[in-house]
């Protein structure tokens, strides 16, 4: 199908064919209300020889508008940030009363009418068209969703509605779905499908090794993560259909695929985690395809990298033994455990290696700290001098005919005035830039301790979690 139309002209279901124990995909149209009335609307606003009385007299002639009077939850965008529409059609009317009767009135009252490119007659017949055809599809689509309601084959439906909303779907005894969106929200709008199979949630574990920077907290919220796009309702309907009847149809290969293919993928990116250096990463947490990412890691970063992934993947293990009644899945629990054990042995070595680099870095810092004082200091002063130089020259009129030429701007004749300050004072620019080398040396060694710092710090909480997890175990 047109996965255009979706939720503008269709809104997309889910059916249960209850014959045959399957699940098909359809649509109930959005009936669009008064046509005929919004047709003569849009041609009245997009005529620019209608007047705005003519248009109120036209308005006055359709009261059962007042129909798609309410307060919609109707996201133009998913990723919109939202902003609550109330339709009323009386409002409507009223205000337009008030532009003809004192134009002027109302645009000192609301300055944003003060166009001088644009007649206010012709922005208000455009807020008109677009506020009444606004509160047509909301009112449709709203008696869409009604009638998706009323039926009891139809499982599952798609929407455009603002807000969290977290509907649970039992599509079998077994099988079951939650649609969890937040729509309207900026950047925190999300669309998740969150599948349960025997009370057991589906969590996509092979991500913690396809994305660098995965938060085990983010992973358990959801199955799958879908692009904010009305037209992604396609796919979530069809990964639900899919799903379902494959856990009706073949228990074994449902397992296989959701479950234990997961695990297998997570555990053999661990253990290539533990031999490489270059990795290829997923972009955005999302189904939208993107190239993936290239990245080298090397160094002390590159045993943070690993310890991160190691100990976090101890955190799914309580999710993954919740599949041992379905299928024998302590294997992966043995090899997750196992690359941890070798990830322990590393950073044992590697810790006072770590240490004693951060000591050092300490150490030069430390020898470099009264020269790094001396050094800004004496740059302080020559800006100081450079400042005065400035003030002096400009004030004098000296070596600056060109300042009466008014095309050239204040940046320019600073920097003519800079090269005459390094005419004049050749030794000390010599100074100022041994003592910039000397700031800048010191700054990097602060960075780098900083940088080494974070990590050694890291390691240590890391290297502590492994190792509270084999006490407890």
């Amino acid at each position: 199908m047109n996965t255009k139309k979706i939720n503008d002209e269709v809104v997309l279901i889910l059916k249960n064919n209850t014959t045959d124990r399957s699940f098909s995909l359809g649509y109930v149209n959005i009936d669009k209300v008064f046509e005929k009335e919004l047709l003569n609307i849009e041609t009245l606003c997009g005529d620019k020889k209608v007047t705005l009385p003519s248009l109120l007299l036209y308005l006055q002639n359709v009261p059962h508008l007042s129909k798609l009077d309410g307060v919609y939850g109707y996201c133009k965008n998913l990723d919109d940030t939202y902003v609550d529409f109330t339709a009323n059609y009386k409002d409507l009317i009223d205000d337009l009363v008030l532009v003809i009767s004192s134009p002027e009135k109302y645009v000192k009252e609301k300055p944003q009418y003060n166009n001088h490119f644009t007649t206010l007659s012709e922005i208000k017949k455009i807020e008109i068209w677009e506020k009444i055809n606004f509160s047509m599809k909301a009112y449709s689509i709203e008696r869409a969703y009604d009638k998706c309601k009323q039926e009891k084959n139809i499982m599952l439906y798609s929407h455009r509605t603002s807000g969290w909303s977290n509907p649970l779907y039992q599509l079998t005894h077994d099988f079951s779905v939650t649609v969890d969106t937040n729509f309207g929200y900026g950047n925190s709008s999300y669309f998740y499908t969150i599948l349960k199979y025997k009370n057991i949630e589906i969590i996509p574990f092979s991500d913690w090794i396809n994305y660098k920077y995965a938060e085990f907290s983010e992973l358990i919220r959801y199955s799958r993560n879908h692009e904010l796009k009305n037209y992604s309702w396609y796919k979530v309907i069809n990964y639900v259909k899919d799903a379902c009847e494959l856990s009706i149809n073949d228990e074994k290969k449902f397992v296989e695929k959701y479950i234990i293919d997961e695990c297998d993928r997570m555990v053999e990116g661990l253990e290539n985690i533990l031999i490489k250096d270059t990795f290829e990463f997923n972009q955005g947490f999302s189904e939208k395809t993107k190239p993936k990412h290239k990245v080298n890691i090397s160094g002390f970063p590159l045993i943070e990298f690993r310890a991160e992934k190691m100990s976090g993947a101890l955190d799914f293990i309580e999710a993954i033994m919740g599949f041992n009644e379905i299928t024998n899945i302590k294997i992966y629990v043995d090899r997750i455990e196992k690359v941890n054990k070798r990830i322990l042995t590393v950073l044992d070595k590697q810790l006072p290696i770590l240490k004693n680099t951060l000591l050092n870095f300490y150490l030069k810092r430390d020898d470099k700290e009264r020269w790094h004082k001396i050094a800004i200091d004496k740059n302080n002063k020559h800006d100081d001098r450079m400042n005065k130089f400035y003030k002096e020259i400009i004030l004098s009129g000296q070596h600056i005919s060109f300042v009466v030429d008014l095309h050239i701007d204040l940046g320019s004749i600073r920097l003519m005035v800079n090269d005459i300050f390094k005419k004049y004072y050749a030794d000390c620019e010599d100074d100022y830039e041994k003592n910039e080398k000397i700031i800048c040396e010191f700054k990097s060694l602060s960075l780098q301790i900083k940088e080494h710092k974070s990590i050694h710090e890291k390691i240590e909480r890391y290297k502590e979690k492994i190792n509270k997890y084999f006490s407890d175990t």
